[in-house]
């Protein structure tokens, strides 16, 4: 196994419901970091090297107060599916301006206030959410974080926790946790996406470096010749390693060794502490160690944000 990645969404589920300050969230997080502890410590004794990350797609705030715009749209002398069309998340409502002198009164029905906005071009740029064709809306009115939308075309019943408000408000913020420093600068969201890709290729990267070592180390060459107590031995330009001489398993008459020969041998020559991965150890010489066995792992959790996960962190050692 090379890589694996686990998302789950049960904790977003229950800061819905609990809200985030809920010590059972708390508790929740500490399960799921004593099984990432279990996990990690299987890992560890069977690979050399385990990359492991955490992150979370958003974050959750408190409702602390519900509003119910709909009816102030309704109740223009506007047709629905005419004049405009409008979806209404949780935490905004998008507008589709059909016709004419739609926009102005529907701007005028929802004044920015208190409890909403309206998202102005320099913001959607600033978010990365500007498409000049409008296909997520003409317009956009968000609620301030804190406030939900109820009714609304996502239900209605009213939530303790709520996510989709503005990027750059605290609430929104997501996690990321790792026992290692990624290559990839992570600034949003989206790059996530590059960051997995990264940890993917880097655990193929190093298991297609340990089969190499494997086949040049089996493989019978020209080049090879009888080294030390009739084994075959690859010439260095052969072997991936970088090891001059790469002891491989096989005796004078081509026979493979016994396993107490091979482990004798292996005893007598490893190096730094590092054989070659497919078990045949490196000559006295070699001045490289061997691909490491290496794997990637990914948990992804929808809901905790950062001070939630670092809390939880140091709470739990």
């Amino acid at each position: 196994m090379q890589a694996g990645h686990l998302h789950t969404a049960k904790i977003d589920a229950l800061m819905h419901d609990e809200k985030k300050e809920s010590p059972a969230v708390t508790e929740s997080l500490r399960g799921y970091q004593s099984e990432v502890e279990q996990l990690l410590e299987i890992a560890s004794r069977k690979y050399d090297e385990v990359r492991f990350c955490f992150f979370s797609d958003h974050g959750m705030c408190t409702v602390e107060n519900v509003v119910d715009l709909m009816p102030a749209v309704a109740e223009l002398d506007l047709e629905y599916g005419v004049d405009y069309v409008g979806i209404y998340d949780s935490t905004m409502m998008r507008f589709w301006f059909l016709r004419d002198g739609s926009e102005a009164k529907i701007r005028a029905a929802l004044p920015d206030c208190d409890h909403g906005r309206w998202v102005t071009d320099d913001q959607h740029r600033s978010y990365g959410t500007y498409w000049p064709d409008g296909r997520f809306g003409d317009a956009v009115y968000a609620l301030e974080p804190g406030v939900l939308l109820n009714p609304s075309h996502m239900g209605n019943v009213p939530l303790d926790g709520m996510h989709g408000y503005r990027p750059d408000h605290e609430d929104s913020y997501s996690s990321l946790i790792a026992n290692f420093e990624p290559e990839t600068p992570v600034e949003r969201i989206t790059d996530f996406y590059t960051l997995m890709r990264e940890m993917a290729t880097w655990a193929q990267s190093a298991d297609a470096q340990r089969r190499l070592c494997c086949d040049a180390c089996r493989r019978r060459t020209r080049g090879g010749r009888h080294h030390g107590a009739g084994r075959v031995v690859v010439p260095h330009a052969l072997c991936p390693t970088g090891s001059p001489f790469c002891a491989i398993g096989l005796g004078r008459d081509g026979d493979r060794r016994s396993r107490d020969e091979q482990a004798s041998t292996r005893a007598r020559l490893s190096h730094g502490g590092r054989l070659h991965h497919c078990d045949r150890p490196a000559s006295p010489g070699c001045d490289r160690r061997r691909p490491r066995d290496a794997i990637s792992l990914l948990l992804s959790l929808s809901g905790p944000q950062r001070g939630i996960a670092q809390t939880a962190r140091q709470e739990g050692g």
